[in-house]
């Protein structure tokens, strides 16, 4: 071998790592469905379809005055247009979270906060314009 040139350092060893038993590849969808189930992005995943189904969840006239907003610590927050509407919500709020629950396959909602909208304002428009 040559002689090395000063200040050359050699590569360190990769590590090899040995699996136990047969050396079989898993599938993509597989490692994606494990993903989806441990993961943060998983959890937001699911929680999203709350806001894509939500007209089926509660039915075309109620989504019209209500909407959902937000979900934090298993608790979701549904804007909703007028205190009457904001009273009909809260008392369909275990039929809408068992729902969803039973939709998500798991008990991801375990309550749900009312948020009223200002006074003019409307879903999707801003203040005046809708």
């Amino acid at each position: 071998m040559p002689p090395r040139k000063p200040g050359y350092k050699r590569a360190p060893a990769k590590k090899i790592i040995r699996r136990r038993g047969p050396n079989k590849p898993a599938a993509v969808g597989d490692i994606l469905q494990d993903l989806m189930g441990k993961s943060l992005l998983g959890k937001q995943l699911k929680q999203a379809r709350i806001f894509e189904n939500w007209e089926e969840l509660v039915g075309p006239n109620w989504s019209a005055h209500g909407r959902p907003h937000s979900v934090k610590d298993r608790t979701l927050r549904i804007e909703v247009d007028s205190t009457v509407w904001m009273h009909r919500y809260a008392y369909r709020k275990i039929a809408i979270m068992r729902k969803i629950n039973q939709m998500l396959e798991e008990e991801m909602i375990t309550d749900i906060y009312f948020l009223l909208l200002a006074d003019g304002e409307s879903f999707g428009c801003p203040e005046g314009k809708g």
